[in-house]
């Protein structure tokens, strides 16, 4: 339910966007967008609440804080309180080729959970990714950076002790892997959220509070652009030798042209000698200017 409301909170792409190529990989270190999103129930309600009082964005720090705390709440009434930030990015290439993206994020989170009676609350902070590309929002893929719950089952009595638990994470990371398409455009949300909800008379309260360090986004290299790389170095390699191959054979006529021809050449001299023996041998001597005359 939260990821469906995130989808509708930010219907729209930003124009700062990053761009990443595939074998790339790009450092998401600032936000482009932010907000803060309460419900009672499924009915969306405004975050002045006071039950919600605390919950706010602050983007020069990146950091989110999400508050819900009461005392007496409604049985049975869950609320749930969210702030965020967000960056988008872009896939480049073709759109129908999709490509294994690895999102890397480091961040802080202070968490406080506590409750009286029969209760029910979590803290957590998650990264979500959108995609934008459209008039419509479409949710990919959500992701829990960092989660902590508790409950109570104490029933009601004349004193009910609260109780409760804190979260401190420094530098802390969390990765995982998500299939996307080239040539669309997603959104990366950094979200901080807390659930409460009473089971009888008592108090609930819940705070989480995250700040986005960064998030390392490396995009695969996509199969089709390498077997396309492939063949066209094959192609490439096959062309240069089928050239160096024509070269050789002209180079190799050439020679076999000029070899005859010199053949030609020596049997034009070889037949022009043998002519000149023939018509000596069929002259009867002393017939012919020139001709030696044998002296017995």
């Amino acid at each position: 339910m939260a990821f469906f409301i995130l989808a509708l909170f930010y219907p729209q792409p930003c124009a700062a966007q990053v761009t990443i190529n595939p074998g790339g990989t790009a450092n998401i270190t600032t936000a482009t967008g932010s907000g803060v999103a309460c419900r009672i129930g499924d009915e969306p309600r405004s975050c002045n609440l006071s039950r919600f009082s605390g919950t706010e964005v602050s983007p020069g720090t990146n950091t989110v804080h999400a508050v819900y705390d009461q005392q007496a709440p409604t049985i049975g009434e869950a609320n749930y309180a969210a702030a965020r930030l967000h960056a988008d990015i872009e896939l480049a290439g073709p759109p129908n080729s999709v490509v294994d993206v690895q999102i890397a994020t480091t961040f802080d989170f202070d968490g406080a959970v506590s409750g009286a009676g029969a209760y029910k609350t979590t803290a957590s902070a998650s990264l979500h990714v959108t995609d934008i590309t459209g008039s419509t929002a479409l949710p990919v893929a959500s992701h829990t950076l960092f989660q902590q719950e508790r409950s109570g089952d104490q029933g009601p009595s004349p004193s009910i002790d609260v109780a409760g638990e804190s979260q401190t994470l420094r530098n802390d990371a969390s990765t995982f892997r998500v299939t996307l398409r080239r040539g669309r455009t997603y959104r990366l949300t950094f979200e901080a959220q807390v659930l409460g909800e009473a089971l009888v008379v008592g108090a609930v309260s819940s705070e989480a509070r995250a700040t986005w360090i960064r998030s390392a986004v490396t995009v695969d290299e996509d199969e089709a652009d390498l077997l396309s790389i492939h063949d066209t170095a094959i192609q490439t390699a096959l062309a240069a030798h089928d050239d160096a191959v024509r070269t050789e054979l002209a180079q190799h006529d050439a020679d076999i042209k000029q070899e005859l021809a010199e053949i030609r050449e020596r049997l034009d001299d070889t037949n022009a000698l043998l002519n000149e023996i023939k018509q000596l041998l069929l002259t009867p001597q002393g017939r012919r200017e020139g001709f030696p005359i044998k002296v017995k």
